[in-house]
């Protein structure tokens, strides 16, 4: 599968009521154009396609969130970290080049002057970005998440909810083709304990590393530099 085609299967993957699929949804008042969803597809495939041939690991958290993958179809990734916004990390480190990313969210879907501004911020996507970025490692990792879409309370569609175990179930063969996209000695990694368990639970075998919620970001930290520091190891051995 190209990643072409594996986002053509997110596209047309249809998804029950209280989920959002970034990759093919348009809400009024929420998404800023019904093309918004084209523009998230082109920022996944440009980001997926810097990494074909460098990823090293693939980092699993549980499910999109809507101030993250939502709006921008990259786990993991807000809208101001894609503008540049935040100083740390640039279009380019996350997607390969400049000029691609356009934010979709809608001005009125924000709850404070700085996101219709700016757009979407999410705490954990920028605790890992600047995790990455801390080892210059931005094309050697690829993020993702156990569920690939957004689920949500409710109606409430800019809130985040936990993916029952059912849904993780009906949508699995989403992450297996992601992980074929990538060399087979890619390493997969679970941020968090609930990725761990959904991922043991979908037979996937992972390292597993600290979440950077709830005061985690320096055991976060600390995880990923000794994830890079053992994988550089283990390849001078191997030489």
């Amino acid at each position: 599968m190209s990643v072409d085609q594996f986002i053509a299967r997110l596209r047309e993957t249809g998804v029950n009521c209280n989920i959002a699929n970034p990759y093919n949804c348009f809400v009024e008042n929420i998404d800023q154009t019904a093309e918004a969803c084209c523009q998230r597809n082109l920022q996944l495939s440009a980001y997926l396609k810097h990494r074909l041939e460098s990823a090293r690991f693939i980092l699993i958290a549980e499910a999109p969130g809507f101030q993250g993958a939502r709006f921008t179809g990259v786990a993991m990734t807000s809208e101001r970290l894609l503008s540049n916004a935040q100083g740390f990390v640039t279009e380019r480190d996350i997607l390969g080049q400049e000029g691609l990313f356009s934010r979709t969210s809608h001005a009125n879907a924000c709850r404070n002057q700085a996101e219709r501004q700016l757009g979407f911020t999410e705490p954990t996507a920028s605790i890992v970005w600047r995790a990455i970025m801390e080892g210059h490692r931005a094309d050697e990792v690829v993020l993702w998440n156990t569920f690939p879409f957004h689920p949500y309370r409710g109606d409430y569609p800019l809130t985040n909810r936990k993916p029952t175990l059912e849904e993780i179930n009906y949508h699995a063969g989403i992450l297996a083709d992601l992980r074929g996209l990538f060399r087979a000695n890619c390493r997969v990694v679970a941020i968090g304990n609930v990725a761990r368990d959904h991922l043991n639970h979908l037979n996937v075998d992972a390292t597993h590393i600290r979440h950077p919620a709830n005061g985690g970001a320096p055991d976060f930290r600390r995880d990923i530099e000794k994830l890079f520091i053992r994988a550089e190891c283990q390849r001078k051995i191997r030489k």
